[in-house]
This record gives C-alpha cells, sequence and structure tokens, in this order.
C-alpha cells in the first residue's frame, strides 16, 4: 500500500502559507533564528483504522534536511489514551503539535522539545509526512513557509509592560520555549510566562526576588503589582475577576482553581486574540469588563498577581486565532529589545541588545527592555530620578547616566561628613529645554559660567554652594528659557546679602535660592532672586532643627509652604536656610521630613512618589559624624 488516506490541516496558515516565529538573536552578536511549530488535524478518510507510526518534516527545494519528531507515540498515548492513542478510526480526526513531549510518561528528564529552531535563512516551502503501520509512504501535505505577521497594524504587537514601570538595574524576562503545550492542539507553544528579574548587588547575580524579601509572599517578587499594558488597540472578548491570590508559593494550587487562567482579560485583534492571566484580583478596570470594550495599545489592562493555576507572580500570554477550535498563533514583538541576561552582568544599557521588529523573543530566557527608545540606565517616562548620598568621585558618573537616559538635573545639593562631600541631585525629564550644569566650580570657576551662560540667553534655575575640603565651591544649573527679570550673587558676606535681600525684594525681587556656607567660621551667601509674585514669603537663614520645625508650623498657619530649603555647619552646629511662599510651584499640601536617616529617607521617598508627589528640595547634613537628610514633596501642578 502506498500511502494512507488522511487528510491534513494545517495550522498556523495565512493567505494559504504555513507561518514560522521569526527569533530574534539573544544578543546582536548572534544570528537571528526562526522557531517552527505546526498543529496537523489528521482525518482518517479510509474505510480502515490506521496507526500513526511518524511524523517528519522535510523542506522541499532547500539544503535542510528532514526533521524527524520524537515520541510520536507517547504523543497520541498521553493525549489520546481513552481514544486509541495512535489509532484513527474511519472518519476519526485526530491532532498532533511539535512541542514538548517526555519519551517516558510521567518522567520529566527524558523530555525533548519537538519545536523546530532553524537558522536563517528559513526554507520556503515545508512538508509535513505522516507515516502510518503498513504503508510505504507517508501521507503528505505541502505548503510555502513564511514569517508570520499579527493582524495588528504593524504586523505585530507590542510587549504587555512598560519599561517606565521598572526599577534602576531590573528588566523583564521571558522565553521563547514555554513549559507546557497546552494540550494536543498545542495553544501554548507560542505562549510566554512572563516576569521581572534585577540585579542582586550581593550575591552578583540575577534574582526575581526584591533586596532582603525571601520569597514566600506575593509582594517579595519583583514583578508584582507591574501594570500589564494592552499590546495593540482593540476589543474585549471576555474578562474573569473573581479569583483570590495564591498564597502558598513554589508550587501549583491544588486543587487547581477553576480557571486555571485566573483572573484574566482576553483582547481580540484582527483576526487574532490574546489572553492575559493571572492578574490581581480587582485590578481590571470596570470601563473592560465588558463585551466590546475598546482597548488602546499600551492601556493598564491590570496588575500582576498570582491568581489561577499558578506558582508565583507572573503574567502568562498566548495567542490564537479567534476561530473555531482557537489554533495557535505565533507571537512576534516590536518596539522591545533583548539581550541574554549573560550579556550584561552587571546591567549596562551598552551591551549588545537586540531589537524585535517583528520577531519574537529568543529561544532562552533574555532581558527584556519594551520601549521605543533603546535600554538607557534609567527607564524612560519617569516623573523624575533622585538620588541621595552620592560620593562625590561617583556625581558625575550619575549625572552621565540620567543625561544619556533622556533627564536634566533640576536640584543639586552638596555637603559634607568627616570632610567627604556628598551629593543629593533630583532629575527630570528633558522635555525639550535647553540647559547645561556644572559642579565644583570655585568663585572664579562659577562667574565665568555665570557670564557665559548668561551671554548666551539661559538663567538660573538653581544654585548650590558647600564646602569641599577648606574651600567654598559651587553648583549651578542654568536653563535657556525665557522669564522675568533676575539677579544673582554669591561669595557675599552676611552684611552685603542683607543690604541686597532688602534692596531687591523691595523692587519686587523674590528669592529663589540662599544658599550659606560657613567655611572657616565666616559666613558666605549664594542667592539669586526672580521678580515675580509667589504672595507672601519669608526666609529664614540660622535655623536650628527645632527652628526649623518651628518655621514650618508657623507659615504652614499663615498659608505659606516650604519654597526651598539648604543645611549647612555652623560652629559644629548645623543650620537651615528656608523660603516659605504663599504661591508655590506645584499644587496640594507639601510634605515635609527632616532629621532622617537614609533607609528613613528612602522609605518616606517610595512613600511619598507612590501617593504620586514630586521632589521638591533635598539636602543633606552631618550630625555626630553621621548623614542626615530633610527633604519635601509637593504634587505636579
Amino acid at each position: 500500500m502506498s500511502a494512507p488516506n488522511l487528510s491534513i490541516s494545517v495550522q498556523p496558515v495565512q493567505s494559504g502559507k504555513a507561518t514560522y516565529l521569526p527569533l530574534a538573536a539573544p544578543s546582536a552578536n548572534d544570528k537571528p533564528t526562526g522557531k517552527i511549530v505546526l498543529r496537523l488535524d489528521l482525518k482518517n478518510n479510509g474505510t480502515s483504522a490506521v496507526t500513526i507510526t511518524g511524523i517528519t518534516f522535510a523542506f522541499p527545494g532547500s539544503q535542510a534536511g528532514p526533521i524527524t519528531m520524537q515520541g510520536v507515540d507517547p504523543f497520541f498515548s498521553g493525549y489520546y489514551k481513552d481514544s486509541g492513542g495512535p489509532v484513527l478510526s474511519p472518519g476519526q480526526t485526530k491532532t498532533y503539535t511539535n512541542g514538548l513531549i517526555n519519551l517516558v510518561p510521567d518522567d520529566s528528564n527524558t523530555q525533548v522539545n519537538n519545536a523546530v529552531f532553524m537558522a536563517e535563512p528559513i526554507p520556503a516551502n515545508i512538508e509535513a509526512q505522516v507515516s502510518c503501520a503498513g504503508f510505504t509512504q507517508p501521507a503528505t501535505v505541502s505548503l510555502p513557509l513564511v514569517a508570520h505577521r499579527s493582524t495588528t497594524p504593524q504586523g505585530s504587537y507590542f510587549f504587555p509592560y512598560s519599561a517606565s514601570d521598572l526599577r534602576i538595574a531590573e528588566y523583564y524576562v521571558g522565553a521563547s520555549v514555554h513549559w507546557a503545550n497546552g494540550g494536543a492542539s498545542g495553544g501554548q507553544i507560542f505562549a510566554h510566562d512572563l516576569g521581572c528579574e534585577g540585579y542582586d548587588t550581593v550575591k552578583h547575580t540575577w534574582s526575581r526576588i526584591l533586596p532582603g524579601k525571601s520569597g514566600s509572599q506575593n509582594p517579595h517578587y519583583r514583578v508584582y503589582g507591574k501594570p500589564i499594558r494592552a499590546m495593540a488597540d482593540g476589543v474585549v472578548l471576555t474578562w474573569y475577576d473573581k479569583l483570590e491570590e495564591n498564597t502558598v508559593l513554589g508550587k501549583f494550587p491544588d486543587p487547581t482553581p477553576s480557571p486555571g487562567s485566573g483572573n484574566s482579560v482576553t483582547v481580540v485583534y484582527g483576526d487574532e486574540k490574546v489572553i492575559y492571566c493571572h492578574m490581581q484580583k480587582g485590578s481590571i478596570p470596570a470601563s473592560l469588563q465588558k463585551v466590546g470594550a475598546p482597548v488602546k495599545a499600551g492601556q493598564i489592562l491590570g496588575l500582576v498577581g498570582n491568581t489561577g493555576n499558578a506558582t508565583e507572580p507572573h503574567t502568562h500570554i498566548e495567542v490564537e486565532l479567534n476561530a473555531a477550535g482557537s489554533p495557535l498563533r505565533p507571537f512576534p514583538f516590536h518596539d522591545t529589545y533583548v539581550v541574554s541576561e549573560n550579556a550584561i552582568l552587571p546591567p549596562n544599557p551598552t551591551g549588545p541588545w537586540s531589537k524585535l521588529n517583528g520577531r519574537g523573543l529568543p529561544k532562552e530566557k533574555v532581558a527584556v527592555w519594551p520601549s521605543t527608545a533603546a535600554p538607557a540606565w534609567y527607564p524612560p517616562g519617569w516623573g523624575e530620578v533622585t538620588h541621595f548620598g552620592i560620593p562625590e568621585s561617583s556625581y558625575q558618573t550619575i549625572f552621565d547616566r540620567a543625561k544619556s537616559s533622556g533627564y536634566r538635573p533640576v536640584w543639586l545639593d552638596g555637603y559634607e561628613v568627616q570632610g567627604k562631600t556628598y551629593f543629593n541631585v533630583t532629575f527630570h525629564p528633558q522635555a525639550n529645554v535647553v540647559w547645561l550644569a556644572r559642579h565644583g566650580m570655585s568663585a572664579a570657576e562659577y562667574q565665568a559660567q555665570f557670564d557665559s551662560a548668561t551671554k548666551d540667553g539661559h538663567r538660573l534655575t538653581n544654585l548650590a554652594s558647600y564646602v569641599s575640603g577648606d574651600s567654598v565651591t559651587y553648583a549651578a544649573i542654568f536653563d535657556k528659557v525665557g522669564g522675568p527679570a533676575w539677579r544673582a550673587y554669591h561669595g557675599v558676606s552676611t552684611q552685603e546679602h542683607q543690604e541686597r535681600f532688602g534692596e531687591w525684594t523691595k523692587a519686587g525681587y523674590v528669592p529663589v535660592n540662599v544658599s550659606i556656607t560657613a567655611a572657616g567660621g565666616t559666613l558666605r551667601f549664594a542667592a539669586f532672586y526672580v521678580q515675580h509674585d509667589v504672595g507672601g514669603f519669608v526666609h529664614l537663614g540660622e535655623l536650628t532643627s527645632a527652628d526649623y520645625q518651628n518655621a514650618w508650623e508657623t507659615n504652614a498657619a499663615a498659608g505659606r509652604q516650604l519654597a526651598y530649603l539648604s543645611a549647612y555647619q555652623k560652629g559644629g552646629g548645623m543650620r537651615f536656610s528656608a523660603i516659605f511662599q504663599q504661591k508655590t510651584p506645584g499644587s496640594g499640601s507639601t510634605v515635609g521630613r527632616h532629621n532622617l536617616t537614609g533607609p528613613q529617607l528612602q522609605a518616606k521617598y517610595d512613600e511619598e512618589l507612590a501617593a504620586g508627589r514630586l521632589t521638591r528640595v533635598l539636602v543633606g547634613y552631618e550630625v555626630n559624624g553621621t548623614a542626615m537628610f530633610a527633604a519635601a514633596w509637593r504634587k505636579a501642578a
């Protein structure tokens, strides 16, 4: 007998052509590949039962040799154990997909992956050959083989996370190989389980657990609570939002929750549908909990959780044809960068990143940076980047990294602890502002920089004086923007400062910065003023910690909020210079704290940014040989 009378239907298919998934290279130094997975629906059109004994993929017209699938019998015996295993009765249809299979049932040590990973160029044609017992020839089907294009305007999807939601030195992670097939139909062979990892500076490795955490609770995971975002414009098909979080981590829940996908949203994009799984209960917006609700690319669908059949917080995504049987579909992405984690150990945005434009994730796990902009030291889209306690020798590195990431300094503070100089700095997005910033300047260098910048149309936006060694040193930020009249001075005595303060404020000028130093016990002032209306204002220049607290309360009662703060050492003690105004940049109330240790400042900083406030001032000073901090936060206007 020549060949069995089988009809073979193939998926994924577009316009009569089988499709494969082009894969990105794991680094810019490697070559891209392709992943070929076919779903074969095999129907016995004969009058007698046939037994499937082998399946092979061949590539006609190519130098690529045929690839024989392993474990065909265990596949059919496992998925169809109650319906004859590899035996096809007359008229019966069974489905085969080339994914993972244990050659010995229930023995994961014998597992093989039948998915075909090939170096480019991928052959232009593919032939599926199905052999059956008693036949000398296989049943075959041949189709052209082309790269898959999703039914979105770009032909691919944006990643379901955003780089703006990452922490510093943190990346998302994923791989092309998924741990499960999703049944005989292989619906999960192109799926992804996505997480997040950061660099552990103690163990010098990557970790999905936050520093100082054990991983025994869901919030210990870096990915937990991150926004899950729509990968294209589409409409809601289904949703579920009733399951509680799994609280025992590291193993699948028993009994298996229903649905296994946990809290999820399914969105239709053209003729494809994507399900986003395992979300936190209550995180799916009410506006999306209806059939046909429109979804925009980048819109938040929910938050990463640990619901359904999951062992830890992550997001499972899979794409299928929105048709009967939900045939599998490849998952190409765009505007996303990937690299092997080993290539950026420790983290480095200048590493050999590979860009995904119509390609899927590489076979092995990679770090993922989903953004139209190339990887950077700091994620894009943050309201601010703030560092405190930076050693003087490290500040330029921090500055350069922030600048290269699209941020500009708006606040800089210098201070000394036990004779060593440190900096606190806040950066904001560039926002198309022309600016320049300098630090470590002597009085003469600052004057020269001031003259050059102002001649070129820049104006001061931040001025700091601080003691470095035995000398008064200056740092300044200039923006090339228009605005009202302004004036400045530096290195002046108390008397000259008081004279200019009185004269200039009578003329309608308001102090913006009044930075004081006391090198050698002599007070020196650096300040600048702007002629604009802030309502009432008060400047207080020699405040102890207790004085500052009283000033805060007194001015708050009078309707004035902190607009500026600096600190300096005087006679072995610490003093504050503070400005309170009725009209202060931003909106809402100002939250302030002083005499904070570094860990206390970090905790308060995280709390205030989570509440939507931005850092307005941040100063450091020495108390009994230890660095202490004062800061204030207020919401944007």
